[in-house]
């Protein structure tokens, strides 16, 4: 099945007759960028069809100035520059949450080493930052003895973890409410604190959720709030890199979930 059989089957899937953003995952067109021009002239029949509003492309959260490592979350400004030169995107696709490392604050191999966040700006591209909510960990839900189900990518995150997470959440339960709402209001807050012109992009699983999500920006953080939960968040991440659960420059977004060509089923946030 090609892009645009498929591009066709979404939107019959989802009732819908255009794509707002048809967003390419990878950076791979084969040897020597062989199926490059195939890929640019598929996308921008769509485009021109009206099939597909605007184009995205998904990208690490930093780009390193010299040779990439060979780690497929790794890319070069370089390299990334001109495939956004060949394609043109209106949005920049990157993972980012408390558990990550900030992009202002992450210790670069380089000092011309650029964060995606800086580059897109640059380039007058919007970015769009997907797993908020560290597929849900962050929202306090999952205890130690959680079981999850077969072929959940949670599946793989331990016991030690799930507890250092929960008490990693504790100080920001005490301040600002117990509930997963409370903890992913706090989130989704300093999400758009570190990446103010990001579009913030989270799973739901019921209309409720989304409700909760949009009455809780009426309630902004201050900036004595901002400074706890950064705080907060800050030594949950020293704890997970000390179980060795976390990567500062890890893109995964989730700790102790080791790159698997395994197909897994990757569930919603909340």
């Amino acid at each position: 099945m090609n892009e645009a059989t498929q591009v066709e089957q979404s939107l019959e899937n989802l009732g819908v007759e255009s794509l707002d953003v048809l967003t390419l995952h990878h950076t791979d067109f084969g040897p020597r960028d062989q199926y490059l021009q195939e890929a640019r002239e598929t996308l921008e029949a769509l485009r021109d069809l009206g099939r597909v509003k605007a184009l995205g492309m998904r990208a690490p959260n930093r780009l390193v100035a010299g040779t990439a490592s060979g780690d497929r979350n790794q890319v070069t400004a370089a390299r990334f520059a001109f495939l956004v030169q060949q394609f043109g995107p209106k949005v920049i696709a990157t993972p980012f949450n408390p558990l990550i490392q900030s992009p202002e604050s992450e210790a670069a191999d380089s000092e011309e080493d650029e964060d995606i966040f800086s580059f897109a700006c640059r380039h007058g591209i919007a970015t769009v930052i997907y797993k908020p909510l560290g597929l849900g960990l962050l929202t306090g839900k999952y205890l130690p003895d959680t079981v999850f189900g077969p072929g959940d990518v949670r599946s793989r995150i331990s016991a030690p973890v799930l507890d250092a997470v929960q008490r990693g959440l504790q100080p920001l339960r005490d301040r600002f409410g117990p509930t997963p709402q409370d903890l992913a209001r706090v989130a989704l807050h300093y999400c758009l604190k570190r990446c103010p012109d990001s579009i913030v992009l989270t799973g739901f699983s019921s209309s409720q959720q989304v409700a909760v999500n949009y009455q809780s920006f009426k309630n902004e953080l201050s900036e004595p709030d901002y400074e706890f939960v950064a705080a907060a968040y800050s030594a949950l991440r020293a704890e997970l890199i000390e179980l060795g659960q976390l990567r500062l420059r890890d893109a995964a977004s989730v700790p102790c979930i080791p790159g698997s060509s395994r197909p897994v089923h990757v569930p919603e946030e909340r």
